[in-house]
């Protein structure tokens, strides 16, 4: 689930995001609908999706998410079904190929998976 909450958290400001953003959009009023009538929690998601870089808050909402689908086996299956399709979205669209078409003048780069840093040009 914290995986979960953690999408819920970045889910608007990510590029991965939109790739899977029909489904983390559902994801979201799933959410929303379950915690409409608790204020405590819906607290959490909101403070969540307005402050997404507070791991804090993505902690809390995880736990949330954690308690709920633990409760209601029904509730998880759907969490995850939408999870599942949002990220089959976000892998699709990743595994499609950039190019860069016409005239071009300095360094392009385009890259998926980079493990370290990346220097272009002169230190």
């Amino acid at each position: 689930m914290s995986t979960v909450a953690a999408a819920l958290a970045t889910w608007a400001t990510t590029t991965a995001a939109q790739s899977g953003r029909k489904a983390l959009a559902s994801l979201v009023a799933l959410v929303r609908k379950r915690f409409r009538t608790r204020a405590e929690a819906r607290d959490v998601l909101e403070g969540v999706l307005a402050k997404p870089a507070e791991p804090s808050r993505t902690a809390a909402l995880a736990e949330l998410l954690q308690q709920e689908t633990e409760r209601d086996p029904d509730f998880a299956r759907q969490v995850r079904l939408l999870w599942e399709t949002a990220r089959h979205e976000a892998d699709t669209q990743a595994a499609l190929a950039n190019s860069v078409h016409g005239n071009v003048t300095g360094t392009v780069v385009q890259a998926r998976d980079v493990h370290g840093g990346i220097v272009i040009g002169r230190e």
